[in-house]
């Protein structure tokens, strides 16, 4: 089911139905279709789903204007409500810059530091992966990384397993360890990063654009009125 009171602020409850019935394999996304991402391609929230699977209510998804397949004629502080065929909406994840506080070396004082630096998730995460593993022996780092490369590459797991003990010559206890133990340290860097960026959102103009995304907005629900179709 879709979000009904979101949708229902861009179109009426008969618009809707008529929408399920003509269109399948359609995602429907809130979006501000002036606001652009990195990738040059509009960003939206999906607030209803029709015949597809790889999507969920709430993803944020990216996609060219071009695409659109019906709009909403009406529109609420310069954001409508936009159907696309869900082949070409690909999943987004804002990747903002904000100050997070990273250990560093001194060399005058040969001290360790806390220093802010401005990194996004990805620089984050490496960061933090690095410094909590430098003092492993490369080997295990080595074995971490083919196995997770091979399994990338949709190999079966216990092929993957069975290939970089064979080849970085580690036992299978070790390699199963040293996964888990990395593993679970990027969770933690995670649960980090998110109280970050939830501290950094409140007055980071550098990522208004997620926020706006992001954020459920909640609305007040007007007269509602049969919406004109429009395709494109």
């Amino acid at each position: 089911m879709p979000h009904l009171e979101d949708v229902n602020s861009y179109c009426s409850s008969e618009v809707i139905d008529n929408l399920y019935k003509n269109y399948n394999k359609v995602i429907g996304v809130e979006s501000d279709l002036e606001l652009l991402n990195e990738n040059n391609k509009c960003i939206g929230r999906i607030l209803l789903v029709n015949g597809v699977d790889k999507f969920g209510l709430d993803y944020i998804v990216q996609f060219n204007k071009e695409k659109i397949k019906w709009s909403s004629s009406k529109i609420l502080d310069s954001t409508g409500f936009y159907l696309i065929d869900a082949y070409w909406a690909t999943p987004y994840a804002a990747l903002p810059k904000i100050p997070v506080p990273i250990d560093v070396y001194n060399p005058k004082t040969k001290k360790i530091e806390v220093e802010i630096q401005r990194m996004n998730y990805k620089q984050y995460k490496k960061r933090k992966i690095y410094l909590f593993t430098m003092n492993f022996k490369y080997k295990y780092i080595a074995a971490y990384e083919n196995f997770y490369i091979l399994m990338s590459a949709k190999n079966p797991y216990y092929y993957c397993i069975n290939s970089t003990i064979k080849n970085y010559q580690v036992e299978q206890e070790e390699l199963t360890k040293i996964i888990s133990v990395i593993n679970n340290k990027k969770r933690e860097i995670k649960k980090e990063w998110n109280i970050l960026l939830n501290q950094a959102v409140q007055n980071s103009q550098s990522i208004a654009m997620a926020n706006k995304l992001f954020e459920r907005r909640t609305k007040e629900k007007k007269h509602s009125n049969v919406v004109q179709l429009s395709k494109n």
